[in-house]
């Protein structure tokens, strides 16, 4: 049992620390210009799904968010807290959560959650369920068709960084 519960502390420790190292690539994507935010945030996505050694363990960090509390409850705390920390260290400001990086931003909270949807909802069609045809749609072609939608979202931050 005390093996068991070891592995599972492991597991835990190393998905937070995958989960931190996606939050600060996606806090990078604020650099350069604001028109471009939306190509970089599905970029850094993406690169961190394409890769083959980090794909299996996203896709279980994903899986068990809808099979288990603690799963859930990782992917929450990423979506809902690791982010915005990382966003605030990036901008050099007290750490934040949703609200308060959406007003830092000058972008309303609602569309991070609605970007955010977008992109998971690829993540789940691409990499989860492997639905044809976007499975298989070249990286270049699926940033061409999201990166205007999550630019429209988030494209209106007013800080520069």
């Amino acid at each position: 049992m005390s093996t068991q519960v070891n592995t599972l502390a492991h597991r835990e420790m190393e998905d937070s620390a995958l989960m931190a190292e996606y939050a600060d690539a996606l806090a990078a994507c604020l650099d350069g210009p604001r028109e471009q935010v939306g190509e970089r945030l599905v970029r850094a996505f993406l690169r961190f799904w394409e890769d083959p050694e980090l794909r299996p363990q996203l896709v279980e960090i994903f899986r068990s968010a809808f099979t288990s509390d603690a799963g859930a409850a990782l992917l929450r705390d990423f979506m809902s807290t690791q982010i915005y920390v990382r966003v605030a260290a990036k901008l050099k400001v007290p750490p934040s959560d949703l609200k308060q990086a959406a007003q830092l931003l000058g972008v309303p909270p609602l569309n991070f959650n609605t970007g955010a949807s977008q992109v998971w909802g690829v993540i789940m069609l691409r990499y989860v369920l492997r639905i044809e045809p976007i499975a298989s749609t070249p990286v270049d072609e699926l940033v061409g068709l999201l990166a205007p939608t999550i630019q429209r979202y988030l494209g209106g931050y007013s800080v520069s960084v």
